[in-house]
């Protein structure tokens, strides 16, 4: 049986308060286990559903549902080919998914 593969997954989330204001946007991260992620779609889907979750009370950022989510990234380590996975989501947008070499070099 194999486990512990590699690390948990990182998840960055880019988030608004207000847009009509001049307001920095706010970054965090947070691990992710458990997620599928045999496709960007179901990636995406995820970062999609956390800004559903900002409307319920004990939501992972505050209870306020002020917040707006303009864009994530989800970052998952393929042990078996030695590379990051990426797939950026800009809401609304386009999802971009990309590998990074162990070299730091971006592969479409």
């Amino acid at each position: 049986m194999i486990r512990e593969i590699g690390p948990p997954d990182l998840c960055h989330i880019v988030k608004i308060h207000n847009p009509s204001r001049s307001e920095p946007d706010i970054g965090s991260y947070h691990h992710v286990l458990g997620v599928d992620t045999s496709t960007s779609a179901s990636l995406a889907a995820y970062i999609n559903s956390l800004q559903y979750s900002l409307s319920e009370t004990l939501g992972w950022f505050g209870s306020s549902n002020n917040w707006k989510i303009a864009s994530g990234t989800y970052c998952t380590y393929n042990a078996f080919s030695n590379v990051d996975l990426r797939v950026q989501v800009k809401i609304p947008g386009g999802v971009d998914a990309y590998i990074v070499t162990p070299t730091g070099d971006r592969r479409e």
